[in-house]
């Protein structure tokens, strides 16, 4: 639904489905990435603490958790979840993005 850009229909879903947190982080990362498509940052926090609790150190975590940071304009803590993405997984297939759009956010480059 949300990729359909049905971002309030994804959000009540993930909100009914977070009413019992999965146990599994993938499950836990589809939310929070509806709920960053649904400009919810705050939530998705919320939602990637839980999950850190299930896999602390996985690659996905660490961006999402930037991205979400990253639109709260959190920049310092958004550029440390990127380092921690660069430290786990130097080869992430979104890290360049990742790390020019936090440049470009925090304006260290125009």
């Amino acid at each position: 639904l949300s990729r359909q850009s049905q971002h309030s229909e994804a959000l009540e879903l993930a909100a009914q489905l977070m009413q019992t947190p999965p146990q599994d982080p993938r499950m836990l990362y589809q939310v929070t990435l509806i709920q960053l498509e649904g400009e919810q940052a705050e939530r998705a926090l919320e939602t990637l603490a839980q999950s850190e609790r299930l896999q602390p150190d996985s690659p996905v975590l660490h961006l999402y958790r930037a991205m979400a940071l990253g639109h709260l304009a959190q920049w310092q803590q958004a550029w440390h979840s990127a380092e921690q993405l660069q430290r786990v997984c130097p080869d992430n297939q979104f890290l360049a993005t990742l790390l020019c759009w936090l440049h470009l956010g925090a304006h260290r480059i125009e």
